[in-house]
């Protein structure tokens, strides 16, 4: 307690350095929390159901990727299974519901009647299902997420037992889920029994996801090894269907969170080394106010202290600065979580889970005292010795200043990597997606889409408008292409293609770069027509002139004469766009779901004006999404951005504190070395030498952290391999590994500006009388 009020006191004595070491440690102890936080609710709590590590998932296998299970296969891992206690299925479906807003288009899914109960989850209001819900020609039931309910009942308890229209049934409200539940994604906002799913009996349908529950006796090895002997069995029975597809089991936890382990990992790894650069830089005030204590610790000495008793008084006094910096931590943890939730991209799991608890208070507490450790035992063990030793000292600063700017440069390169790798992501080329509307509706008649569009290019603003079927920047359908008078290979080439309106080339305003775009011309009754990009042409027709040849789309459909090439297109993110084939709508099978209104303001301003004209014409479709370009193209990033923003953050505030430690090593050398630089200037050195040595000082110890951090970061930035957040940048990439010590170099040169500077202004006479 003596130490303790001491301490205290002496922090009191000097707010200066008492405040930036506690804005130093609660910066990255609060970060550290934040990042804690996330990680704690994602990855370690366990998942919100009943005995939750004997939950699995089962999942169908092929050499290179796992997918759902077909209903057939589900029936037949139940009847054999002796590892598994109950398996549940859970399948995709949407549905429109009926409101006074008009029709809404909601996302749920098809769940067998033992889901809930397997899971262990009780309704929030009303009940589950009920084995009689799950069989054919049961009362059609429904039972509402919590958000859902909300949204269209009010929160209305009364909801239980109405009747509700979706689409063209009328199902009854049963029961409201609780509003943590994201099952099977956080996309299902409703449940309905799978009774009548004709894909039920369709063996080559994977179309289920499933989960399971451990006997208590079986482990998720013994699954695994039962679930592929089990798929190994209904292979050779099922030949036709089954040839080639196995089985896996895996812990449910994984797989809800296995897209994101790593991503997050790496970021906790990397909001670790923020504390240690913190701390380091915290280690270093420590220290220089260690020399500034020498008489007092031999004056210590001299009344009778032990080494011991001089070590545990200067780690009591870093336990209270890491207590109260971790007090600070929190507070700055509350604000930052807030501030963290609303950027966690929609679609990464558990984002609802997401609060400061009481095992992360618990790991802040460990934390704070790890960093006082951290930032007291060297600096202890050097103070404590009573015979000065400024050398050994300095040796000690420079070394700690080293390694902070080494940390810096790994968590720069790693930023600098995912910065590169997310530009290239959101790069678009070939038209300009600024002022452009996006409509998706569900499937209409061909005759319906021509009508919508001609009513939207009428509104005021609205300078030309289109649909394509195929509006999908990452995941294209494909289309097998075959060339007339070319041999058949043996293997198609496929082709992302877009079945289009006349106006969508002026809608998106693609370059026409020989023959025409598809127009009115292009009728049903017309003989087909087609239009490739260049990238398309180029690799069909290397050297040749490509308007007027025949191709076929498709197998045994007719052939098709190209009447025109245009630009190519690049949507970012994995966009499958170096080759393209646009169809006229109208002489194809697929009606075009998604419209493009390019307009002369704000795309926004006009949503209003669309969305009453497409009620007008088609009052009973549910409009499914409707957003500006820019948004959706950003929302396909979102997860990515997350991630190159929090690393660029933890980098930035690493490269402040590794400046700050260059700054106040520097401005300690130069204060020890007054009486030396004025006898320096005395005998005639100028202030450029002096200007010089201060700034080489500063350069030096920047210079060995920048090498120390090149080879650290060559291992280190591999580990984004694993993320799938690198995007056509290596690891190694030469530019980011050139740019970053540049910059790291360049900032330690102007923290060492300032004092190098001051050392500049020092008077001869003066120095020499120094001390």
């Amino acid at each position: 307690m003596q130490d303790l009020r001491y301490a205290i006191r002496l922090l009191g004595k000097n707010p200066g350095f008492t405040l930036v070491a506690l804005l130093t440690l609660a910066i990255g102890i609060g970060a550290n929390t934040v990042i804690f936080t996330l990680v704690h609710a994602v990855l370690l709590a366990p998942l919100p159901y009943r005995e939750p590590g004997r939950l699995v998932s089962v999942l169908g296998r092929k050499p290179r990727w796992t997918t759902s299970m077909s209903g057939p296969d589900v029936a037949d891992f139940r009847a054999q299974s002796t590892a598994l206690e109950d398996l549940a299925m859970a399948g995709y479906n949407s549905g429109d519901f009926q409101g006074p807003a008009g029709p809404e288009r909601v996302t749920g899914s098809r769940v067998s009647a033992n889901v809930f109960s397997l899971l262990g989850v009780s309704p929030a209001l009303g009940r589950g299902f009920e084995p009689a819900d799950d069989r054919p020609g049961a009362p059609p039931v429904i039972i509402l997420s919590y958000p859902l309910w909300q949204r269209r009942f009010g929160g209305d308890q009364s909801a239980i037992g109405k009747a509700i229209a979706v689409g063209n049934d009328s199902r009854t409200v049963v029961g409201v889920m609780p509003a943590w539940l994201q099952f099977p994604n956080d996309r299902a906002q409703y449940w309905v029994p799978l009774a009548g799913d004709r894909t039920l009996a369709m063996r080559d349908r994977h179309a289920f996801t499933v989960v399971a529950r451990l006997k208590r006796s079986a482990s998720v090895e013994q699954a695994r090894a039962e679930a592929r002997t089990i798929a190994a069995r209904l292979e050779s029975a099922y030949p036709k269907t089954n040839q080639g597809w196995s089985a896996d089991v895996a812990p449910l936890a994984d797989y809800v969170v296995g897209g994101v382990r790593s991503a997050l990992l790496i970021l906790f790894g990397a909001v670790a080394m923020v504390l240690l650069v913190a701390c380091a830089n915290v280690a270093n005030l420590i220290l220089s106010r260690g020399a500034q204590r020498r008489q007092e610790m031999a004056v210590r000495a001299a009344l009778g202290a032990s080494r011991q008793r001089l070590v545990r008084l200067l780690l009591t006094e870093s336990l209270v600065l890491a207590v109260l910096g971790a007090a600070l931590g929190v507070l700055l943890a509350v604000w930052g979580v807030r501030a963290l939730v609303p950027l966690y991209p929609a679609g990464l799991p558990r984002a609802a889970e997401i609060r400061l608890s009481a095992p992360v208070l618990a790991f802040t507490m460990l934390l704070s005292l790890g960093a006082a450790v951290l930032v007291g035992l060297a600096p202890a063990l050097r103070t404590s010795r009573v015979q000065p030793r400024g050398r050994r000292a300095g040796r000690l600063r420079a070394a700690l200043v080293v390694a902070q700017v080494a940390i810096a440069m790994v968590l720069l390169t790693g930023a600098g990597l995912l910065v590169k790798s997310f530009l290239l992501r959101t790069r678009v080329s070939g038209f300009n997606p600024a002022n452009v509307l996006t409509v998706e509706l569900p499937d209409l008649p061909q005759d319906h889409v021509a009508a919508i569009l001609e009513r939207i290019r009428a509104l005021p603003g609205v300078t030309a408008a289109g649909a394509t079927t195929s509006f999908s920047y990452v995941q294209m359908m494909g289309i097998g292409v075959e060339v007339a008078g070319r041999p058949e290979s043996g293997e198609k080439q496929f082709w992302a293609f877009e079945v289009v309106t006349p106006e969508y080339f002026h809608t998106f305003n693609l370059p026409l770069r020989m023959g025409r775009a598809i127009d009115q011309r292009d009728s049903a009754a017309a003989p087909f027509a087609a239009v490739v990009s260049e990238g398309m042409a180029r690799q069909l027709f290397p050297g040749e002139d490509p308007l007027g040849k025949q191709i076929r789309a498709g197998t045994n459909s007719a052939w098709r004469t190209i009447v025109g090439v245009v630009g190519d297109v690049s949507y970012g993110a994995d966009s499958p766009r170096q080759g393209l084939l646009y169809l006229p709508y109208l002489q194809f099978d697929y009606s075009p779901d998604t419209i493009a209104v390019r307009t002369a303001a704000a795309p926004q301003d006009l949503a209003p004006a669309v969305r009453s004209a497409i009620r007008t014409m088609e009052p009973r479709a549910p409009i499914i999404r409707m957003e500006t370009m820019n948004d959706d193209l950003a929302g396909i990033v979102a997860s990515p951005r997350f991630y190159t923003l929090m690393l660029g953050m933890f980098a930035g505030t690493s490269l402040a504190l590794a400046a700050l430690g260059v700054y106040g090593v520097v401005s300690f050398w130069v204060s020890l070395r007054t009486h030396e630089i004025g006898i320096r200037m005395a005998l005639g050195a100028t202030d450029r030498d002096v200007l010089r040595g201060v700034m080489r000082q500063g350069a030096a110890m920047a210079a060995s952290g920048a090498a120390i951090g090149v080879a650290a970061s060559l291992g280190a930035t591999r580990l984004l391999l694993s993320t799938n957040l690198l995007f056509h940048v290596k690891p190694a990439d030469p530019v980011t590994f050139a740019s970053v010590p540049a910059v790291l170099l360049a900032a330690a040169l102007a923290a060492c500006w300032v004092p190098a500077r001051r050392a500049t202004k020092v008077d001869p006479a003066e120095a020499l009388r120094y001390e």
